[in-house]
């Protein structure tokens, strides 16, 4: 099997549930919910999922030095792109960044890009692209370029909503 035959196997196998309806972050109430937690925990899958990522984070947004975003699923993807990326090429000028809350309760950016910067928002699933819009809200003046994800389950919308691409491994059609 490649790499996305690999991912694809275990997130049919461990992360996708549908015993009972499960409500999103965005309010939306699905019977189908995919939670990569367990992907991007695993070792083997995090590495190959980062590849992947990697690999169409240089082809699609070669000249976005920043990527990352908000929330536990964009930490985990950017940490899981992190390895390859280094590994391909350990003087990449690309750089991390993340945003998150700290222990007072007040949301902090890693690696802050600067005004002006063009960033690519990474996550492990988009439904409606709330993160994206998110993760905006604490960087007013970059440019996102494109979104980034596992699996895309907006069938579009989240690149309507983000106003550039949203590439991904995966769209929810792959697994009907």
């Amino acid at each position: 099997m490649n790499k996305q035959e690999i991912i694809h196997q275990y997130i049919v196998d461990k992360c996708r549930l549908q015993d009972k309806l499960y409500t999103l972050a965005s309010g939306i109430e699905v019977a189908d919910y995919f939670d990569l937690k367990n992907l991007l925990l695993n070792g083997e899958t995090s590495f190959l999922a980062g590849e992947l990522l990697q690999e169409l984070l240089e082809r699609e947004f070669n000249e976005s030095i920043f990527y990352g975003g908000v929330g536990l699923g964009s930490r985990l993807i950017t940490a899981s792109i992190m390895g390859p990326d280094y590994i391909k090429d350990n003087n990449t000028k690309r750089v991390p960044f993340d945003i998150s809350e700290n222990r007072a309760g007040i949301m902090e950016i890693t690696n802050q890009p600067p005004p002006g910067s063009e960033i690519v928002i990474v996550d492990d699933v988009t439904s409606t692209g709330g993160s994206f819009l998110e993760t905006m809200s604490y960087l007013p003046d970059c440019v996102a370029v494109g979104g980034l994800v596992v699996l895309d389950r907006s069938r579009g919308r989240a690149a309507e909503v983000l106003g550039a691409p949203v590439k991904s491994i995966f769209t929810i059609d792959d697994f009907n």
